[in-house]
């Protein structure tokens, strides 16, 4: 399974910090707040810059989403970027939850780890 650049969304901004998502999310279904999971991992994309990808679930849907906040730092200028992969049903976001905590160092997006390679491929269609 493949996410798609199809579906991303601009949301709001709550958070800044290197675990908590940046933005709270609505859920499409119902555009309820999304509440987050505590699953994250953070990869590292081919332009250099790092994407923070959050696990957040809707509690009325029973629906999983990924938020990711590209953190751009190699293009001066250039604003942060966040998006909204999904929804997923609960099949997919267990299994999303289970492959970021198979990995001890989920906030290293230099691992290469089998749950970091999981989501470049996931997310990007790249094996790293």
């Amino acid at each position: 399974m493949r996410l798609s650049n199809k579906g991303k969304d601009k949301i709001t901004p709550t958070v800044k910090n290197n675990i908590e998502p940046r933005y709270v999310s609505k859920c499409r279904l119902c555009n309820r707040d999304l509440k987050y999971t505590g699953k994250y991992i953070s990869i590292l994309l081919q332009n250099g810059n790092e994407e923070l990808l959050s696990l957040c679930y809707c509690k009325y849907c029973k629906k999983y989403y990924i938020e990711g906040y590209e953190d751009v730092f190699i293009s001066p200028g250039d604003e942060d970027k966040y998006w909204l992969y999904g929804p997923y049903d609960e099949k997919d976001g267990e299994k999303f939850t289970e492959k970021m905590s198979q990995c001890k160092d989920p906030g290293n997006k230099f691992c290469e780890c089998e749950a970091h390679m999981y989501f470049r491929k996931f997310i990007y269609g790249e094996g790293g």
